[in-house]
């Protein structure tokens, strides 16, 4: 599967935005609620279990192939390096998490979940103590949702 068939699983068909105000109402409204917020538009169900399995394929299955069908493409992957070498620490690595994911608005309970995650994976296992904080801090909402 390639990225443009990932992507139009999301919600956001690359190229191909469905109205002048892109991917997202400009009037969407969050149910039961009077907050208007358009990217919630294509927040549902479907974009979320979409979402995880978009993360998931690049951290736990090697990415996204290049798309034959398509001239000049390369497939898309994570190097998660950077975050293997901070995985031993893992306060330092919901810090780094939070500050390049979330501009430092992560808040204090999902970096305590995420830490407490990471804390449970054997010490030795680096790349798994990254790809699940990566993975835990990229599937939230509150990642997923621009503010």
């Amino acid at each position: 599967m390639g990225l443009d068939e990932v992507v139009k699983a999301m919600g956001q068909d690359p190229f191909y935005p469905p109205t002048v105000f892109n991917y997202f109402p400009a009037d969407y409204k969050v149910p039961g609620t009077s907050l208007i917020a358009p990217p919630m538009g294509i927040h549902n169900t479907n974009t979320v279990l979409a979402r995880s399995n978009f993360v998931n394929q690049l951290l736990y299955e090697g990415g996204i192939e290049r798309d034959d069908e398509i001239a000049g493409t390369i497939g898309t992957a994570i190097d998660i390096t950077a975050y293997r070498a901070l995985a031993a620490d893992p306060k330092q690595l919901v810090a780094t998490l939070d500050d390049r994911l979330f501009g430092g608005g992560m808040p204090a309970a999902m970096k305590n979940e995420i830490y407490l995650a990471v804390q449970t994976i054997d010490a030795s296992a680096l790349r798994e103590r990254a790809r699940t904080a990566i993975y835990l801090a990229a599937t939230a909402l509150q990642y997923q949702v621009s503010r």
